[in-house]
């Protein structure tokens, strides 16, 4: 008919995507400023998820992959010369993005136990790569990169009963702690509320 339709969705710009696919296609080095940090990245992937653009790559600066949000580098990408790197064969067969996972800090492994009637809907949030045990009961053992606390401990208490982290310890007493602050809340100095 030769009418143009409406587009469905317009997804946020930024000045930086463009350098950031470049490198990534071109296999070349990124240098950025994030959190206040010089990095060098080596860009595997350029994701959108939950409004907002993500690049993943190996951080030679902190030793480890990572994920960045592209809003949050301060100020230019610089891109270096092509074929600087190799990119993996496995990068991660499931591009989105976990909330759990976002944040700079070091990465923590956590394994959380689902029971059988939860291990569906945990597997489909988790991805079927973050499985590395399912018991003849039904239940599944899921392992996690973790970089936000905070979200992590909202993703395995939504399971309620139904989950249990075995591992780390750190990560377990940090889901007691909150949850012993939430039944036990500050009380009110003696005469207040008493007006």
């Amino acid at each position: 008919t030769g009418e143009r339709s409406a587009p469905i969705a317009a997804l946020p710009s930024d000045p930086r995507l463009g350098p950031l696919f470049r490198a990534a296609t071109e296999l070349a080095l990124v240098t950025f400023r994030y959190h206040g940090e010089e990095r060098t990245v080596e860009p595997y992937r350029i994701s959108f998820s939950r409004g907002q653009w993500y690049v993943a790559g190996f951080d030679r600066t902190r030793g480890a992959e990572r994920l960045f949000r592209v809003d949050r580098i301060e100020g230019d990408v610089v891109v270096g010369e092509p074929k600087a790197f190799e990119r993996p064969e496995h990068i991660g067969s499931d591009p989105r993005v976990r909330a759990w996972e976002l944040g700079d800090a070091d990465a923590v492994t956590a394994r959380l136990l689902v029971d059988a009637d939860q291990a569906l809907w945990a597997v489909h949030a988790a991805g079927e790569d973050a499985v590395v045990e399912q018991r003849p009961d039904g239940s599944v053992v899921l392992e996690l990169t973790v970089r936000n606390r905070g979200a992590f401990r909202s993703f395995a208490l939504a399971f309620l009963e139904h989950a249990e982290v075995l591992s780390p310890q750190e990560l377990r007493d940090d889901i007691v702690e909150w949850l012993t602050a939430q039944l036990d809340p500050p009380r009110q100095a003696v005469g207040e509320g008493a007006r």
